[in-house]
Order: C-alpha cells, then structure tokens, then sequence
C-alpha cells in the first residue's frame, strides 16, 4: 500500500512533464530577406505588354542559381503593370521574365506574337522592378561576371554601361535598367525608348527575339558586340524610321488607356546613334538607272527625258515602307498601266483631278516596277522613305 502511495505523486509529475513538452511551440522558419514577403510591382515594356500576359518571378540563391521556387502572376492592364503580392523568399536576389503580346510604337498596333523578356534584380535595393530590352540584354553578360566573381551590383552596372556603348551612349549616369520607364522623363528613360524603337525598327516579332538573343549571345564574355552583322542590323532599319509617328503612337496609345503621357526625348538619341554610329549599312533603298520599260524616273541621275515609255522602279529591304507622288504640269502629262503596278506590288490612289497626281504605295519588299508613259512638260515626283509623313526628298524631271 505504502508502495502505491509513492508511486501515485511519481506519475503525476510524469504526466505533467509531458505536458508541458507538448505545449513547447515547434520553431519556425524565418525568410532572410523580411521586405521580400512584401510584394513586388513594376512593368513588363517593350512598347507596353498587354493585359493577361504572364509574368514569373524565380528566386535565385547565393550562387544566382534557381532554388527552385517560382511565382507566377499576370499583367494587369494594356499599360504592362504587374504586382506580386506576399512572396515568401529567403534569398534578395530574382529573375523576373514576362511573356505576352505588346504595343508595337512602330506600327502603331498590336504585336503580331509574344515576346518574351527578362530581368535580374536585388530587390532589396527596390521593390518596383521593370522588365524591358536593356535588362534583356544584359542578363547573360550580368551572369557571366558573376561566375567571373564579380560582385552582383558590380556586374550589374558593367554590362548596363556596355550595352549602353553597343548603341554609342556613353552615359556618365550609372542607370539601372530595372529602374527605367519609357513613360518617365529622364534621360535613361529616353535612351531605354530610343534602344526599344532601334531594335524593333520594321522587324517582325520572331526577328526581334532572334536579334535579341544574338546579341545577348555575341555581349555575354568580353561586353562588346563583335558581329559586324549585327551592327548592321541595328543600322539597316534605324535610318527609315519615321520617329514623329513613333510619339504620336506612343501617346495615342496611352490616351486610349486614359493616361496623358510625355514621351521622353527618345529621338534625338535615335538619331545620335543614326548619324554617330561605325556599323555599316548594308541594305538601303535603292533607285537603279533602269527598270524593265526604261529609264527610272526614281533614279537621282534622270532628270530630264523625251516623250516616251519609262519605269518607276526601286529596291526595298525589307519591311521598310515606301511610297511616291507622281504630279504632272497637267491632266495629260502621264499616264500608267494599273495592270502592270498591281501585279508588281503597288497601290494607288485615285486621281487628283486638281494637282494631276496620284499616291503610290509599296504592298511588299524587294524589287517594284511599273510602267509610266510621260509627254512634255513636268513631272513632280515626292519620295516617302520608310512610311514618313513628309517627302524624304523631291524631285522635278523636264520632259521634252
């Protein structure tokens, strides 16, 4: 009895005991980087990405490596906003790539397929972070450096300045590209949209992001673009843009968006790069001497011609815009064949009964001929390289 006494209290502080190990919390796991269970909010633009396009956030551990962990969310207006919201990461560093279709500010219209773009970025330094072309192309360069040992903001700001000097901006200003926006007004901001509109030029979208992953491949182990051919590319295009009707898209677009925008000096960096730039050109509109029905009138070296059969002929690279007024002194000065400008790649207006003129326009690249018949007097011909709004040159043939 004595026994069952003693061992009574023994098991009621056994049973407390375990108790007490029960209530004991288990520990928890606490992310690294506190702001990163924040969100992180920014804007997918090449022009803008439109709503419903997808973007993914991809956590990079200490060696920049995925770990593995992925958030995906979606673009949530035609201005390429998107907002991450409560990201449970233990590392600051991310990549961020979005995918879908985008506004294109040299058509005016809506990408033809999606284009997938990306960006590497330490969002303890920020939360708000871009995804556009210059973080593009410098990705690979910016992972190359670091397996170099470079420090990751070292790295960062390496390859920025030599994308920059791809383009021949040597910008004293330390930009971050994850920081730029097309719709601000800061001179990274207009060189971020000069480099956007030189790049997609009167490409198609799968011509864009081969361009763009050839270079990024050509930039990423010594920062310099040692393709002649691709420096040609970037050229080619570049001087036939028509940069007023590239603002006047851009801010039409965001005025259907409900938004008044000042478009950042982006052309004068467009032409900097056109006038400066050392890549050759290699395609350009051309106006041989001759066409299949005779002279080309187009040809800078005729300007005077007898009564008689001729040719309006040039050579377009291509996707470049073309068109030309033909004005005569009067109703009767000349004369073409629709047949022959139809089944050769033209367009055309019909005819001014008062300045005697029509519009011709390109319908494809490569060669275009047509017939034209001319008797004395003149003959205005206004040429429109690379769909300007304003002649591009003018010239005026006697006709004897």
């Amino acid at each position: 009895m004595k026994v069952i006494k003693l061992l009574i209290p023994l098991l009621a502080l056994w049973l407390m005991s375990s108790c007490k190990k029960q209530e004991t919390p288990a520990p928890t796991t606490t992310p690294i980087n506190q702001a990163s269970r924040g969100k992180t909010t920014g804007f997918v633009q090449k022009g803008p990405y439109l709503n419903g396009s997808t973007i993914t956030l991809t956590e990079l551990n200490d060696t920049y490596t995925p770990t593995g962990l992925m958030f995906n969310s979606e673009i949530l207006n035609h201005t390429g906003a998107f907002n991450i919201k409560h990201i449970p990461l233990a590392s600051s560093y991310v990549e961020l790539k979005g995918q879908g279709f985008y506004f294109n500010e040299i058509s005016g219209g809506v990408s033809s397929a999606q284009l997938t773009l990306s960006a590497l970025a330490n969002i303890d330094n920020a939360t708000d972070i871009n995804v556009n072309v210059l973080s593009t192309l410098e990705k690979r360069r910016v992972e190359y450096l670091i397996d170099q040992g470079t420090s990751f903001d070292n790295a960062k700001k390496q390859a920025q300045l030599e994308v920059l000097k791809v383009f021949g901006f040597d910008n004293s200003e330390t930009l971050s590209s994850e920081t730029l926006n097309i719709t601000n007004n800061t001179e990274g901001d207009a060189i971020l949209l000069a480099i956007s509109v030189i790049l997609q030029s009167y490409r198609s979208v799968g011509e864009l992001s081969e361009l763009i992953a050839n270079m990024s491949d050509d930039l990423y182990k010594d920062g310099k673009l040692d393709s002649e051919s691709l420096g040609s590319q970037l050229i080619n295009g570049s001087q036939y843009l028509n940069l007023a009707q590239i603002k006047a898209n851009i801010e039409n677009r965001y005025k259907d968006l409900g938004q008044n925008i000042n478009v950042p000096n982006f052309e004068k960096y467009v032409q900097q790069f056109v006038n400066n730039t050392t890549y050759k050109i290699t395609e350009s509109i051309t106006y041989p001497i001759r066409g299949d029905h005779g002279s080309n009138l187009l040809s800078p070296d005729v300007t005077t011609v007898s009564s008689g059969k001729y040719s309006i002929k040039v050579v377009l690279p291509k996707s470049v815009g073309f068109k030309v007024k033909v004005a005569g002194s009067d109703a009767n000065t000349w004369a073409f064949s629709a047949d022959i400008a139809q089944n050769n790649g033209w367009t055309y207006t019909q005819f001014d009964t008062q300045g005697f003129h029509r519009f011709f326009t390109a319908t494809k690249d490569g060669e275009l001929d047509m017939y034209i018949s001319v008797r004395p007097g003149t003959l205005s011909l206004e040429i429109y390289e690379g769909n300007q709004n304003t002649p591009t040159s003018t010239k005026v043939i006697t006709i004897n």
